[in-house]
């Protein structure tokens, strides 16, 4: 799935979050291009984060990240928690060489 734009209110998340709970009921994994986001909200991260919360793993997301999007990750110590790919090809690659995703163990 690709964002763009600025995701800063909760109808800008709507096909996210239905994508990312369609992905946990499924076991499928979620790959989302964050490279065209110029500002990616509270709201937007909070639902990038709600699988970790209710058990599943978190989304695969595919850049170039964004300078806000990268400071967000890592001023709120979240960027370890991501699988984070430079490009989609790089993605879809490990995604064909990967099991299915599982949380990560604490």
């Amino acid at each position: 799935m690709r964002l763009e734009g600025d995701l800063d209110a909760a109808g800008d998340v709507e096909l996210l979050d239905l994508a990312v709970q369609s992905a946990e009921r499924s076991g499928k994994r979620v790959v989302v291009d964050l490279s065209g986001v110029a500002y990616l909200g509270s709201e937007a991260f909070n639902t990038l984060l709600m699988p970790l919360q209710r058990g599943h793993a978190l989304p695969w997301l595919v850049g170039p990240l964004p300078q806000q999007v990268e400071h967000l990750l890592t001023v709120t110590g979240t960027r370890e928690h991501f699988r984070v790919f430079p490009t989609l090809p790089q993605a879809a690659e490990a995604a064909r060489d990967s099991t299915p995703d599982r949380p990560p163990e604490h």
